[in-house]
C-alpha cells in the first residue's frame, strides 16, 4: 500500500516541535546547584554504568549528606546518599543527560566502619536533557 506524502504532514509539525523544544532544553544548565560534594571514588561506578549505553561521565556530585537506615533493633545497616549525573551521550546529538537522583549505599561492616559507597539506581531511571557544562 503507497501513502500520499500528505499522510505524513501531521507527524511531521510534530516532529518539528519536538526538535525546537529539544534544541531549547539542551541551552540550558539544570544541574542541581545544592548537589556540591564531589567524590572521585563514586565515578568508577557510575562511568561503568553509563557505559553500557554508550554514555561518558561528565559530572558527578552529591548531596554530601549520609543517611543511616537502621534495623528495628537501631543498628545501621547501610549508609547512603543521593546525587546528580551529567551524562554525554554521542548519538544524543549535542546535549547532555541529567540523571538528578542518583542513588549511592555502602553496608555496614560491623564495629563502626561502612563499606565504601558505590552506585546503587538512578542512571537507568529517566533523565532531563540539559546542557553539557563542565
Amino acid at each position: 500500500m503507497t501513502l500520499g506524502a500528505e499522510h505524513f504532514k501531521p507527524l511531521e509539525a510534530q516532529a518539528r516541535k519536538f526538535k525546537e523544544v529539544l534544541a531549547a532544553a539542551s541551552r540550558v544548565d539544570r544541574f542541581p546547584k545544592a548537589r556540591s560534594t564531589s567524590d572521585a571514588k563514586l565515578n568508577g561506578s557510575v562511568s561503568g554504568q553509563v557505559k553500557s549505553f554508550g554514555g561518558t561521565l561528565a559530572k558527578l556530585r552529591t548531596s554530601g549528606t549520609m543517611m543511616v537506615e537502621k534495623n528495628d533493633l537501631g543498628i545501621p545497616l547501610a549508609q547512603s546518599t543521593r546525587g546528580a549525573a551529567l551524562v554525554r551521550v554521542a548519538s544524543d546529538g549535542g546535549f547532555c543527560r541529567l540523571y538528578d537522583d542518583v542513588g549511592f549505599s555502602g553496608t555496614y561492616k560491623g564495629g563502626g566502619p561502612y563499606a565504601p559507597l558505590s552506585y546503587s539506581s538512578g542512571i537507568e531511571d529517566e533523565f532531563k536533557v540539559t546542557v553539557c557544562s563542565k
